[in-house]
């Protein structure tokens, strides 16, 4: 470090618009341009975090089921709920509770500043292959360790069901 060269990383505006006044005399730089971001000593992943963002999880005994072309995936009632500002609650549900013989490893990767690293999985029905629709949190960020490798479903392509009814975005 110290002698590493990033073309163009950093930006400002010369001459920005009355409500940005303020922000003439000051640089910004690309993320994705540097090696390595830290706050204090704990790097940063994809992108600084956010004091106005909260990620909560909570216990839930209500039953969550999860389906996908009328096939049942999942049904719990030992899951957790996690509620990210401005997200939909997401459903998160153990192993034990997911028929796994449906699910087939992917090599999709992402990142979350606030939960970490998630790993994904395919999903088959009636042979048709629906492609990262599972994820979970093998090795989650402190904050977020109770969804520790609970599977979490992409319900906006497939049906979740909560204590019976249609679970919507303000779940």
């Amino acid at each position: 470090m110290g002698d590493a060269l990033e073309e163009n990383a950093v930006w400002s505006y010369e001459t920005p618009m009355d409500p940005v006044a303020g922000m003439k005399d000051y640089l910004a730089l690309y993320f994705n341009k540097m090696e390595a971001w830290y706050e204090e000593d704990e790097q940063i992943e994809k992108h600084p975090r956010s004091p106005e963002v909260r990620v909560d999880v909570l216990r839930s005994s209500r039953r969550v089921q999860v389906l996908l072309g009328g096939e049942t995936l999942a049904d719990s009632t030992q899951g957790r709920m996690l509620f990210e500002t401005g997200h939909r609650t997401r459903f998160y549900l153990p192993r034990e509770d997911v028929r796994m013989e449906l699910l087939s490893p992917s090599e999709t990767q992402s990142v979350c500043p606030y939960k970490g690293t998630a790993t994904y999985w395919h999903v088959t029905v009636d042979g048709k292959r629906h492609p990262d629709l599972v994820w979970a949190y093998p090795t989650p960020h402190p904050e977020s360790l109770r969804i520790k490798d609970l599977l979490c479903f992409y319900e906006e392509r497939m049906d979740v069901l909560v204590d019976g009814e249609p679970a919507t975005p303000l779940e």
